[in-house]
């Protein structure tokens, strides 16, 4: 799940398989679904992110490129922080 704040005011619900090309460089690829305000639309997404770890913590630069059934594409670009569990 992922949303955009401000003038996009999106929620994004995706079902993305990681295939970890190592332990830390890991392809995103999957379907989705989009909701914003004004649309809801089907979203295909290939991705690519970095994990770096840190005391039981991740931090993941990451790009992706969603492309948006019938509206056209979007380069998202984003931080992910994540835990140990």
């Amino acid at each position: 799940m992922e949303y955009a704040f401000g003038s996009l005011d999106a929620l994004t619900a995706l079902a993305v398989a990681d295939i970890h090309l190592t332990d830390q460089f890991i392809i995103q690829v999957g379907p989705g679904y989009e909701y914003t305000s004004e649309h809801e639309f089907f979203v295909s997404r290939l991705g690519a992110l970095y994990e770096f770890r840190y005391s039981g913590y991740t931090f993941s630069p990451q790009f992706h490129f969603d492309y948006h059934e019938g509206v056209g594409s979007s380069k998202v670009a984003g931080l992910a922080v994540g835990f140990d569990f």
